[in-house]
């Protein structure tokens, strides 16, 4: 496999959060949709026959996982507390594949 995308969404959104109903950034709905489905609808658009990896916080795991269900994605990886962490898990998680590339959406 050339390339891996991820898509970093395991972020508190701690900021985000305060002012708008306690949800993450990445799960606010706009037009009925996450911010995570925006992001991951804009890559299958793109047409690409590479494999995407979502990085979600525990808590938002089972979300997660019908999200990915939806798109015919592989399972979410569960992030770490820091971003550097959530991208050491990600790397680990697809080290299997032997990528050439990633690119790490955050």
């Amino acid at each position: 496999m050339d390339l891996i995308y991820i898509i970093l969404a395991a972020g508190l959104s701690k900021r985000f959060k305060s002012q708008h109903n306690n949800i993450e950034k990445q799960f606010n709905l706009i037009n009925k949709k996450s911010i995570l489905e925006i992001c991951i609808e804009n890559f299958i658009k793109l047409n690409l026959d590479e494999k995407l990896f979502i990085v979600v916080s525990k808590t938002r795991y089972n979300d997660a996982v019908k999200i990915c269900n939806k798109y015919d994605l592989t399972s979410p990886i569960i992030g770490g507390k820091t971003r550097q962490e959530s991208v050491f898990k990600a790397l680990k998680k697809i080290e299997n594949y032997k990528p050439k590339n990633v690119i790490i959406h955050d």
